[in-house]
């Protein structure tokens, strides 16, 4: 089974370890889409659905907090 996984973070070097690790790790299993801020992470989320979502809570533009908060919104599982 294939898993997608955003990872919101806005420094560049831990955005691309991070990512490394899970793909590596995963065997191709997961792969990782990443955001560098905050309102980028929210387009994302907004236009797909992922298996997981990692969050800088120190975003720029957009607070990671506020950005989950925003896109449980916009999350199929969190509309009633």
């Amino acid at each position: 089974m294939a898993y997608t996984i955003l990872l919101a973070e806005e420094e560049r070097n831990i955005r691309e370890l991070i990512a490394d690790y899970f793909s590596e790790k995963s065997s191709g299993t997961i792969t990782v889409e990443a955001a560098a801020d905050g309102n980028a992470a929210l387009g994302r989320i907004e236009a797909r659905d992922y298996d997981l979502i990692l969050l800088d809570v120190m975003l720029a533009v957009m607070a990671g907090f506020t950005c989950c908060w925003d896109g449980r919104r916009h999350s199929p599982c969190c509309t009633a």
